[in-house]
This record gives structure tokens, sequence and C-alpha cells, in this order.
């Protein structure tokens, strides 16, 4: 089972709260995508149109950030946060491409709080290039030496789109 997950409660935010959250999030996601979108095209390289959820954990110090194929560590909870989570994930198979699950974990004495947000992209523009990158790196071995190339060059195309997202 992940860290991330363990011991964790989920709990009502005020809407000021909740609001700071989302604005964490947002600022973190935008300075940690090479991290999401390397750890996704990995995933997605190896599971193609893998449902992935990212988690952005603040319990250890700076935020560190990681990519989870979708179930990896979700069964072992109770079934509040269980039908929380299939809840996001419905909305992600319905909507492909547009929305993303981020999960927060937030230390709180010695407890965990987690919360989920969807994120909503405004097209499905970095969807389609992570996807793509990930389909070229199926094509060669990796021990080719051009490997590496394929995900430095779809970074860098990916990391000049500026991303329009939102939290919900």
């Amino acid at each position: 089972m992940n860290d991330h997950l363990n011991h964790t409660e989920e709990r009502q935010c005020t809407v000021q709260e909740k609001s700071f959250l989302r604005a964490l999030l947002h600022r973190d996601y935008l300075s940690l995508r090479a991290q999401i979108y390397t750890q996704q095209i990995t995933i997605w390289a190896q599971t193609p149109d893998q449902v992935c959820y990212t988690v952005f954990d603040y319990t250890h110090g700076p935020v560190t950030v990681t990519v989870y194929p979708w179930g990896e560590g979700i069964l072992d909870h109770p079934p509040s946060w269980m039908a929380r989570c299939y809840n996001h994930i419905l909305r992600v198979f319905k909507e492909p491409g547009l929305l993303e699950i981020h999960c927060m974990a937030i230390p709180n004495g010695l407890k965990t709080y987690r919360r989920l947000f969807s994120m909503r992209h405004a097209d499905s523009q970095i969807f389609n290039a992570l996807q793509e990158v990930s389909e070229r790196m199926q094509e060669i071995p990796r021990t080719d030496p051009g490997f590496n190339s394929i995900i430095a060059d779809g970074l860098k195309r990916l990391l000049e789109v500026e991303p329009r997202v939102t939290f919900e």
C-alpha cells in the first residue's frame, strides 16, 4: 500500500480552507509539471490508456509529487473514501483528456488528512501531447540511444504550453 494514503482521514473543509488548498495545488502543479508529465508518460508507455492520479504530499517538508496508476493503494481504505474516489474516476471517464484526479496529503499533528480534487483542463491539448510521447516511447526499446531524447523533446514541447486548468 502507498504510504501517502496510510492512516489518513478525510475531513470537511471550510470554504476558505478549500480555496486555499486549490490555490496551493494550482501553484504546485504548475511548478512541478515536468515531474508530473515524466511520470505520466512513463506509466502510459507501459500501460496505454491507464487512468492515473497524482498525489501532492505535504507531510514530510517540501511537497513531493507522485503519479500512480489508478487503483494502486485506493482499495485499502474505508468505503466512504472509495466511494469518493470512484465518483471522481467516473467523471474522468466521462470527460477523457479533460479531467485529472489529484490527492493532497496534508499533515495535522499525528494525522494526515487527504483531500481529492479534480483538475479540469480547458482542452485536451496536453493530454494528447502526453499520449503522443508515450506512444513514441512504446515504439523503440529502452536501450535505444534515442529513447531519452523522446522524453526530453516531448517535455520541452509540453512545458512550452501554458496549461489552462482549474481545480474543482
